[in-house]
């Protein structure tokens, strides 16, 4: 080019960008490949130029704010507005106008403004029925008319215009619509006038879906919405139910299908953080403190409160709850006071009350919908060392300098018991939050600085965590980043404040499949984005400049993306399981035979006691591992640690009885996570029974045997003895009292039986010490008094 380039304007009405310099004006097109569309001189005022820091410049002339050029056509001109950079003067250019084709023709009108031209109609039922404005929208299956208004010496002639819509001699447009029609559909008619002159009109016709139509007119065209009083607490997603729950400010909402209608409201009588919904009551945490309740179902009162607290676990508050699916358990995500790590998942029997700890780690918890699986997020900050500063008064500073740690994993669920399957070091850095779709084959790990090497965007984990898809998202460390669709392939994400959505295996955009009549709602303020419960529409939270009100709005998702394939149905447990606990079996003290007991003054060598007592000792396994048992009543009463099985789920127990092994699948009949102590109970019998000893103290140094089944690698050695002595008769480990014994102990001796040197038992197997020759095991005397506090 001759001239050196100054400034470029677009005309988005000609879909044309003039480059001016101060003496020529270019046209290019506004195409994948730029072309010159036309040239010639443009006439300026005289005395002025065209300065190079002329966009910099903002200038408020009357009502009106021009903050950038501005070109256009209009009738038989073009029109260009500038504001001069040094004067502050607004510049106007006028010449006439380029058409597309680049030929300069006089007198030419191009507009997207239909104006007085045109009248537009609906024959039959039309969408104004419903509320919906009747200018170029109509309903999937009826006919839509378009009726021209102009001289009949003038000529028109359609250019564009979707697949079987016609141009009648009259100047009607008519079309006949269908459901493959739903959608926007652009119209291009010619109009030749007799002294020569043409003139373009361009418009849209929207075609609804009837039932979003409806939705429309009911909540306007900009989208459907809601306000709420308060500042948002929670959001309970209910698909099942089809609905949400909405905590905000001290009031419970409940939303309908459609993600804006009230289903009810309630007004909670004490103030809640989380809110979780089963069949029979709610569970919530207080705000503020280390307390779950449960709900009353109606009201809101508590019925039962549940501190999280303890002297061995200060909890300074819960983060995060999850339900499980099938079973009356409650995963609870806590910060602790003064502890690393500082943020564990404790699990809570929701029949017992009792509370399980350091079961899982993380600061948030999803359970899939098999009740199997379960995904936690980690983020802390650590300390990795100290930088040194000097003030201005030259005091030497100590700057400490941090590190943060991010991980996601994957656990096997077994009951109250939960065993890490896979883990993510770094799946995002900065964590703020997790998101399991509503299948559970996709997690994400919500984090302000993104994807490592991938800044702006999100990973979608597979279920087993090996493969990830990244979608682009400029909204990081928000829980409004990403939305997973309850029963369709797609994400939506947002970018700016303009939604998109995307197939979630292959992060490819769905272009407009978002239904916007009017404006798009402003999603500066939105803090919260989610799908509606029946999936036909994308709800945003907004909160309200004040602060003290919350918005919901709704864009409806266009037909042709509900159409789309659905994703099969959530991967469920085979056998259901209720979610009310069982009723315990009918147990007497005088059914366990070990209590018997024996008092002898005859010694046995270590061959006599294991031939006593090999048959009474039982072997359990578990989803995740194994244990021992050992008999104490002949009708199939067995004592074990509670570690050893799940509160709720299925074990086995082999035993031998006759000379003859059998496995039976095992009942809890107690159950106590402090004392590590269970009973349980198998069917057939008479088994053979151990003794208690009736012994009250110990001698420090006297020998012990134990039995068990210790597992190395893949193989369980069934029935191991091994011997020792007491330790320590009474040492306090967990709050509770133990012996501690020298007798080897390894994984899978726990919950087998101690005997001293008389064939009794004085002890049930707990753990092994961190340092080597040191185990504990809990003394008979805590188990006597442990049945006898808890059967009749």
């Amino acid at each position: 080019m001759e001239d050196n380039l100054s400034l470029v304007v677009p005309d988005l009405s000609q879909k044309i960008v003039y480059s001016l310099s101060p003496t020529v004006m270019r046209a290019m097109r506004l195409n994948t490949r730029t072309s010159v569309a036309g040239k010639r001189r443009v006439e300026l005022p005289s005395g002025n130029r065209i300065p190079g820091d002329l966009i910099k410049r903002v200038e408020r002339l009357g009502d009106f704010k021009i903050d950038h050029p501005v070109a256009f056509t209009y009738a038989d001109r073009l029109e260009i507005y500038l504001i001069d950079g040094e004067t502050g003067v607004l510049l106007r250019g006028v010449t006439s106008p380029i058409t597309q084709h680049g030929s300069r023709t006089p007198r030419t009108t191009v507009s997207d403004d239909l104006g007085p031209l045109v009248q537009g109609s609906v024959n039959g039922s039309t969408p104004s029925d419903l509320g919906v404005p009747p200018e170029r929208q109509v309903i999937a299956g009826k006919s839509y008319e378009q009726q021209l208004v102009a001289s009949k010496d003038v000529r028109l002639q359609l250019l564009l215009a979707p697949k079987g819509a016609k141009l009648q001699p009259n100047g009607k447009i008519v079309w006949q619509t269908d459901e493959k029609s739903i959608g926007d559909h652009s119209f291009k008619v010619r109009v030749e006038h007799p002294d020569g002159q043409r003139s373009f009109v361009r418009f849209v016709v929207k075609v609804l879906d009837v039932e979003v139509a409806r939705e429309l007119a009911q909540f306007g065209e900009a989208g459907r919405g809601l306000e709420l009083d308060g500042d948002l607490q929670s959001i309970t997603y209910d698909f099942k139910a089809k609905r949400h729950l909405v905590l905000h400010g001290d009031m419970l909402t409940a939303i309908g299908r459609d993600g804006t209608k009230v289903l009810g409201k309630r007004k909670p009588p004490s103030t809640y953080s989380l809110l979780r919904e089963r069949k029979a009551y709610w569970v919530a945490s207080l705000a503020h403190q280390p307390t779950l309740v449960y709900a009353h179902r109606t009201t809101l009162e508590p019925i039962r409160k549940i501190s999280l607290h303890s002297l061995s676990l200060p909890v300074r508050k819960i983060v995060d709850i999850a339900l499980h699916p099938n079973l009356p358990i409650i995963y609870a995500a806590v910060e602790c006071i003064d502890q690393t790590p500082r943020y564990v998942i404790l699990v809570v029997d929701e029949a017992e009350g009792e509370v399980q700890r350091n079961v899982l780690l993380g600061n948030w918890i999803k359970i899939a919908p098999d009740g199997v699986r379960a995904y936690t997020g980690y983020h802390d900050l650590y300390r990795t060392g100290t930088d040194f500063m000097i003030d201005p008064n030259w005091n030497i500073l100590d700057v400490p300098t941090y590190g943060s740690i991010d991980m996601l994993m994957q656990w096997q669920l077994d009951g109250m018991r939960a065993e890490v399957v896979r883990a993510v070091t770094n799946p995002g850095e900065g964590g703020s939050g997790l998101l399991l779709s509503h299948d559970g084959r996709r997690v994400t790990f919500e984090s302000y600085g993104g994807s490592p090497g991938k800044k702006d965007t999100l990973a979608s984990f597979n279920s087993g965590l090996t493969r990830a898809v990244n979608f682009k998202t400029d909204r990081l460390g928000k829980t409004l980043a990403l939305a997973y669709h309850p029963f369709l392939p797609i994400v939506a994400t947002l970018q700016g404040d303009e939604p998109k959505l995307m197939n979630r295996e292959t992060a490819e955009e769905i272009e407009d499949a978002l239904l916007v009549t009017g404006e798009m709602p402003n999603l500066e303020n939105a803090i919260r984005m989610f799908f509606s419960p029946d999936g036909q529409a994308l709800v945003f939270a907004l909160r309200q400049k004040d602060g003290k009100k919350l918005s919901l709005r709704a864009l409806a998702l266009k037909q042709f993306v509900l159409d789309m394939k659905h994703l099969p149905p959530p991967e469920m447990p085979k056998r259901k399981t209720s979610t009310r606990p069982k009723r315990m079996a009918q147990v007497r003290r005088s059914d366990i035979d070990a209590m018997r007991g024996m008092q002898t003054k005859k010694e046995l060598k270590i061959s006599e006691i294991a031939k006593d007592n090999l048959d009474s000792v039982v072997l359990i396994t578990t989803a995740t591992g194994a244990g021992t048992g050992f008999c104490v009543g002949d009708e199939g009463y067995i004592m074990t640690a509670a570690h050893v099985i799940p509160r709720i789920g299925n074990f086995k127990v082999k035993i031998t009885n006759n000379n003859r092994t059998q496995e039976h699948i095992g009942e809890v009949l107690l159950w106590n996570q402090e004392l590590d102590l269970a009973l349980v109970r198998i069917p057939g019998g008479p088994y053979q029974s151990v003794r208690f000893s009736k012994r009250k103290t110990l001698d420090t140094g006297e020998e012990v045997v134990v039995i068990g089944n210790p597992v190395t690698g893949p193989k369980i050695l069934e029935k191991t003895l091994t011997s020792g002595v007491v330790s320590n008769p009474s040492v306090e480990f967990d709050n509770v009292s133990h012996i501690q014994t020298s007798a080897a102990i390894n994984p899978g001796n726990s919950g087998g039986p101690m005997f001293d040197r008389f064939g009794c038992v004085i002890g049930v197997v707990s753990s092994k010490a961190l340092i080597e020759g040191a185990s504990f095991v809990v003394p008979v005397t805590t188990v006597r008094e442990y049945l006898e506090r808890n059967l009749p």
